[in-house]
């Protein structure tokens, strides 16, 4: 597939076009279920953090890996996902904010890491 403007010639894709910018929406948040009366008090709840395209779709083509930062108590509070679809879910019993990373695929050199801001 090819990118053509007026009165230039065919560029590839997979080349820098200077000028062109091109936004993809992502969709972050998470997601809890109360366990019930019956659950351990140390896991009341059972959530899912999540970073998505807006249909659930793979984002792997752009993103490279995303870190989840979990509260401390967590075992392995730092979790890396390299892979669709780029979640964590655990169980817990109090809520925390924690930042969450996106490291896109780097095609230049000036390209950084986003932060996407606490879910």
């Amino acid at each position: 597939m090819d990118v053509v403007a007026e009165g230039e010639a065919k560029q590839p894709l997979n080349k820098r076009v200077k000028g062109v910018v091109v936004e993809r929406p992502l969709i972050f948040g998470n997601l809890a279920w109360w366990q019930g009366k019956k659950a351990d008090p140390a896991h009341t709840h059972k959530w899912t953090a999540f970073v998505r395209g807006p249909q659930n779709e793979d984002i792997s083509y752009f993103v490279k890996k995303i870190v989840f930062y979990l509260h401390e108590s967590f075992e392995r509070p730092k979790r890396v996902v390299t892979h669709h679809p780029f979640e964590v879910s655990a169980t817990g019993s109090v809520s925390f904010s924690f930042p969450l990373p996106l490291l896109p695929h780097r095609s230049h050199k000036k390209e950084k890491k986003k932060k996407l801001g606490r879910v």
